[in-house]
């Protein structure tokens, strides 16, 4: 400014303090003099147009604790002053007044928001039975009086058959108070009454149950000398019919048979029409309702002209298959049937059983591996090797306190060293059984890759030319999760239970027959460190066969397992276990087929037994022989209580005992507790007592 000169002072400075405006001590202006000059704020007032917001959020019909945003109101006041708050115009009928925080002041930096909200009116709905005089018509559940707190715009699902009874009579459906037939809908602004309508007869209960659409596992097969990529993606579907609908039909009165039909469903094969006979108490039929199945082209469009990439078959209606590595390594962002990609592929597609599907995104599977370092390198240090993996990228999960057990999650395409034309290893785990020397341990190897060289040069960690068993698991769905089953397909997979059960796995099926034969005689499931907590493992055999598995050193196919396992649904065959009894991390002296001890706690160094469910479990063609254990069983060798059901010893089991007091059982060698075993609709075609010590025929 120039001397002399009269200058103006700045009334607002919201850069520097907003929502205020300044009072200047030299006042609204000051004379320039040929010095250079400062000026202060003596106090600051509160601005007017302080901008806030009014938001109107009304209640969620069908959650109550969730509100919708509806009407935003932009406004301005003073600064530390009182908000305005004006209500939206509503319906009495439909909301009650908006509710919103009493005494808030309006911020001068302009952040000050109101949430007002507005919860539904509330209305009863009321289900009449429409059976005056009829004692018979009620509500299946007790708590039901035909009574329901509605509120304004919720959901009505009209009461099924499943919810109200009549006996003789069978319900039609619902109908309003001038006779409409009523099928749902939402709650009106006013109370609603609905009337049940009925048929009379003879009542039925038609049960149908619809196979799932879930697969237990994924897998890239592919034959050795290929890599991965060359192979094809294989689902393994589980094929349990989870989803249950139960309803109820009625035949006319004097009918001792009726037909009953199916009711189609979409994506579902409609099972033939049945004969029920209506003479019995509660007659009821079945459906099965198997999902169509469908062959699909896949085709990769990402670079602008169809790649085909292979055939799916047998992929059941409802699949969502952007969760299937369609793409070795990747997941489709969308399915589409059109070449263009504009036409959505609907998981519930029906029509011809052979179309294509397009995809023209792509992302990266996230996998994960346990690793966990065998005998050899237990005492190493590979804390510097852990944190090498995290800086490219790799999350890593604690498995338990030791520091060389980890679970690594790695989303391909990312964090993993891409293969060229020259080079397709890829630091993917690979997993094998090491049969050198006596380290039993699974040990997981990473296949170097460009991005790791660093990392792994001077480890452990090389490529081995007789790897063949890739392991790929993706996240989501793992298992564990939810109750979900770890799927065992080999002979490999069936001994990794060892480490599944350290990571918390607990869950088994076989997904086929399983031969041991040409797997070390000294391999054995071991469970160790057994407390009150350790929790027991559901094995589901699936009706599949375990056979050739053999052990020189009087051992069975598990060592011991925790108290409260259960097991069944299991064939064994061609089973041989031979050799004096093997005492290296052993409890006990007995010794059977399929498990040794049957533990509830090794704390202390103090072995206690504990209890085992198996059932339909049928074992043939195996034996014990040359065995110098105290007791020897079929299928227990050790327990204090024991629930065995359908079970199975056929007369092709050979069961000796060379030990100082021999004592041998069909199914069990010793029972600390006779009370507590229960041996039922069991099948023993041997010469020896179902259990040797107590003896029980």
């Amino acid at each position: 400014y120039y001397e002399g000169k009269t200058i103006s002072v700045p009334q607002s400075v919201y850069n520097y303090k907003p929502g205020y405006v300044p009072v200047w001590e030299t006042g609204t202006s000051f004379t320039g003099t040929d010095k250079d000059t400062e000026i202060w704020v003596s106090d600051w007032l509160e601005g007017e147009g302080t901008p806030y917001k009014v938001e109107h959020w009304v209640q969620n019909a069908d959650d109550p604790d969730e509100y919708e945003l509806v009407q935003t109101d932009n406004k301005t006041g003073t600064t530390n002053g009182p908000v305005d708050v004006t209500l939206m115009e509503y319906n009495e009928n439909e909301l009650m007044p908006g509710e919103y925080e009493e005494g808030l002041t309006i911020a001068g930096d302009g952040t000050t928001v109101v949430e007002v909200k507005y919860d539904r009116c509330e209305y009863t709905l009321t289900y009449d039975l429409n059976a005056e005089g009829d004692e018979s018509a009620e509500f299946v559940a007790p708590e039901q009086d035909g009574t329901i707190d509605m509120r304004f715009g919720q959901t009505i699902t009209p009461l099924t058959s499943a919810d109200v009874q009549r006996e003789g009579h069978a319900l039609t459906g619902w109908t309003t108070t001038d006779g409409a037939d009523y099928t749902g809908g939402t709650m009106p602004a006013e109370n609603l009454t609905l009337y049940a309508q009925w048929k009379e007869g003879i009542p039925y209960t038609v049960v149908s149950e619809f196979e799932t659409v879930k697969f237990d596992d994924f897998r890239w097969s592919y034959v050795w000398g290929q890599s991965p990529e060359e192979g094809e993606p294989s689902l393994y579907y589980n094929y349990h019919y989870d989803e249950v609908e139960t309803t109820t039909g009625i035949a006319d009165k004097g009918s001792t048979t009726i037909q009953v039909e199916a009711e189609p469903r979409k994506g579902f094969v409609t099972p033939e029409p049945r004969t029920l006979d209506l003479t019995g108490d509660d007659p009821t039929v079945e459906f099965d309702y198997v999902r169509k199945t469908y062959e699909f082209t896949v085709y990769d469009v990402s670079k602008g002209v169809p790649e085909k990439l292979y055939t799916v078959s047998d992929v059941r209606c409802g699949t969502d298959l952007t969760t299937v590595q369609l793409k070795f390594g990747y997941l489709p962002k969308a399915l589409y049937t059109d070449e263009a990609c504009t036409q959505p592929y609907d998981p519930y597609y029906e029509g011809e059983e052979t179309i294509a599907l397009y995809v023209e995104e792509w992302e990266g599977v996230e996998y994960y591996l346990n690793v966990k370092f065998g005998s050899y390198h237990i005492a190493d240090d590979y804390s510097e090797w852990w944190d090498a993996l995290e800086k490219e990228g790799v999350r890593l999960d604690d498995v338990d306190t030791n520091s060389n057990s980890r679970r690594l999650y790695i989303k391909y395409g990312e964090n993993i060293a891409m293969p060229d034309e020259t080079d397709v290893k890829i630091p993917i785990s690979v997993r094998y059984k090491d049969y050198s020397g006596a380290d039993a341990n699974y040990v997981i190897r990473l296949i170097p890759g460009q991005a790791f060289d660093d990392v792994y040069s001077g480890s452990p960690w090389v490529n081995n030319d007789g790897l063949d068993n890739w392991l790929f698991r993706e996240r989501g769905g793992e298992p564990g999760e939810d109750g979900a089953a770890q799927m065992i397909y080999t002979a490999g997979d069936f001994f990794d239970m060892e480490q599944d059960v350290e990571l918390g796995i607990v869950n088994f099926e076989l997904a086929n027959d399983i031969d041991f034969s040409g797997v070390p005689e000294w391999s054995t499931l071991r469970t160790y460190d057994i407390d009150s907590s350790t929790a027991p493992i559901d094995l589901n055999g699936m009706g599949h066969t375990l056979s050739g598995f053999t052990h020189t050193q009087g051992k069975g196919l598990f060592s011991a397992l925790p108290s409260g396992s259960l097991i069944y649904d299991l064939n064994i065959d061609g089973f041989k276990i031979s050799g004096d009894q093997y005492k290296y991390d052993r409890f006990t002296t007995a010794l059977g087929l399929l498990v040794c001890d049957v533990l509830a706690s090794t704390e202390g160094g103090s072995y206690s037994p504990g209890g085992i469910t198996l059932r339909d479990i049928t074992v043939t063609n195996s034996s014990i022989e040359h065995c110098e254990a105290r007791y020897v069983g079929g299928l227990i060798g050790w327990c204090d209580n024991a629930t065995i059901q359908s079970c199975v010893i056929d007369s092709t089991v050979a069961l000796t005992n060379t030990g100082n007091v021999p004592g041998i059982g069909a199914f069990i060698g010793k029972a600390e507790t006779e009370a507590n075993v229960s041996i039922t609709n069991c099948t023993n075609s041997t010469s020896w007592p179902a259990v040797a010590s107590p003896e029980i025929a």
